[in-house]
């Protein structure tokens, strides 16, 4: 790949994602993503060839838009901060591509590194192991962006903070843990729901801002932002046709 033009390389990484993606299913990333059922064959394996590069130092530009951007940035313009919402979908960190190209400034909760895709340079992060409720409400308060993805593959404790339950999509249960979007409304912050995911004919992404200010109407928004990605995935040019092309089953 480093010896493909810079311009190139995304389109010929999405190219070896289609033809590889049936080997990929073997490996144990692949099956932890699957796991999140939000996530496609295309999509996760999409993600492996991305991240693998970015990993390698192989520089690359994405070729795509996120659908609402403008809207999130008028958001972001209120000053009231932004809980910025994913579920683990696979390819959903390529906002924090469209953020760095864009110089917006960002911190995203998470246990692990998180490589801004094609760049260099790591995303800022809040622990998942620290106090990040606490963390969280703090940079909302400042007007800063946070980062999460807020879907669970198991149920944990029975805190608040760990409080999870399960909804029902049309590619089976995802659970949930709503005490973010708790702790975005009692700041009165913004909520912007992210997905992003592979077609045939290259990548997209969508970004919501939602309308409602209380936790509880933020959580059915939540729900029925997954629940219609998934839909139109299963039943458009996405998941069922990407699982399809590799010769998976879409569950």
């Amino acid at each position: 790949m480093r010896l493909v033009p810079r311009r190139r390389r995304c389109e010929a990484a999405l190219r070896l994602a289609r033809a590889a993606a049936p080997s990929f299913r073997l490996s144990e990333l692949y099956r932890r993503q699957e796991r999140s059922r939000v996530s496609g064959a295309l999509d996760i394996a999409t993600h492996m060839v991305l991240h693998t590069l970015t990993k390698n130092g192989v520089l690359f530009d994405p070729l795509f838009e996120f659908d609402g951007f403008d809207d999130f940035v008028r958001a972001y313009q209120e000053g009231r901060g932004i809980l910025l919402v994913a579920a683990h979908n696979a390819l959903s960190l390529l906002i924090l591509r469209r953020f760095h190209d864009a110089g917006i400034p960002s911190v995203t909760i998470s246990s692990d590194a998180l490589p801004i895709l094609g760049t260099q340079y790591n995303a800022p992060i809040i622990d998942a192991s620290s106090p990040f409720l606490v963390a969280a409400r703090s940079r909302l308060r400042r007007g800063e962006i946070v980062g999460a993805m807020i879907d669970r593959s198991e149920h944990h404790g029975d805190g608040d903070a760990e409080r999870t339950f399960e909804f029902e999509t049309a590619n089976g249960p995802v659970i949930v843990a709503p005490a973010l979007l708790h702790v975005a409304a009692r700041c009165g912050s913004n909520v912007v729901f992210v997905e992003a995911h592979a077609e045939t004919s290259g990548l997209a992404g969508t970004l919501v801002v939602a309308a409602s200010a209380d936790a509880d109407g933020l959580t059915r928004e939540y729900i029925d932002f997954v629940r219609a990605h998934l839909s139109s995935r299963l039943a458009g040019t996405g998941l069922a046709h990407a699982e399809a092309a590799v010769g998976a089953p879409a569950s």
